[in-house]
């Protein structure tokens, strides 16, 4: 008990909870109140759209643009697409095949990619992650 109160009444001591209690005041001040109304901002995300189906992808295009209250832009390649996600211009794109409609037809089964940007915040790859469900259920 002794040498705790010793260790108390150093200056020391007293300068590194003094430092702590500083830093865990300066995080809640300044880096916590960079994410106030993050989430009232979602609908500025943006969603890329690889369409190579001639037949269905102009429908499922405007169903998405409807469905998804986010900003929609169309690519016209992969390797477009595939650069705006790297240079962080959109958090996911969409890929719709060109053998969509026969894989429908065919199969019954959907095929759609969805790439998100593992490099975002989790907010947003969350975000990305619950609207691909959402398009996907719908």
């Amino acid at each position: 008990m002794n040498l705790i109160k010793k260790f108390l009444r150093l200056k020391e001591t007293l300068y590194g909870f003094l430092a702590a209690v500083m830093f865990q005041l300066i995080f809640v001040v300044v880096w916590l109140s960079g994410y106030d109304g993050v989430s009232e901002r979602t609908d500025q995300f943006t969603i890329g759209l690889l369409n190579e189906d001639e037949l269905l992808g102009a429908q499922i295009e405007e169903r998405l643009e409807k469905l998804v209250p986010l900003q929609i832009t169309s690519f016209s390649s992969a390797a477009q697409a595939y650069g705006a996600l790297d240079d962080k211009e959109i958090q996911m794109f969409i890929h719709i095949a060109n053998d969509f409609t026969a894989l429908l037809k065919n199969e019954g089964m959907l095929n759609i990619l969805y790439h998100i940007e593992q490099a975002a915040p989790t907010l947003t790859k969350e975000t990305m992650e619950k609207v691909a469900m959402k398009i996907h259920g719908d």
